[in-house]
């Protein structure tokens, strides 16, 4: 994924929840898969908000920039993944 403010984004995960942490030291992390059992996230309060592919949101009173792709998970289901950036 190229970063439309400059580099690349290439994620190489070895379950869901590491890489969510992992990624929670620069930018939060909303991950969802199949239903609303399967949504993994540093933000809590970006669980269940409505979140577009790219632009800004507002979550909890905070704005974010927003960038999102697709990703196989390790059970080969679709991930969408959302990057939000403080700012």
């Amino acid at each position: 994924m190229r970063l439309r403010h400059g580099g690349t984004l290439q994620p190489s995960i070895q379950d869901v929840i590491g890489y969510v942490k992992y990624m929670h030291r620069n930018v939060h992390v909303v991950v969802r898969g199949r239903g609303a059992a399967h949504v993994r996230t540093s933000l809590p309060a970006a669980a269940r908000v409505a979140l577009q592919s790219s632009g800004t949101v507002t979550v909890g009173g905070h704005r974010y920039r927003v960038g999102s792709f697709s990703e196989r998970g390790l059970a080969g289901e679709t991930l969408r993944i959302w990057i939000l950036k403080g700012g």
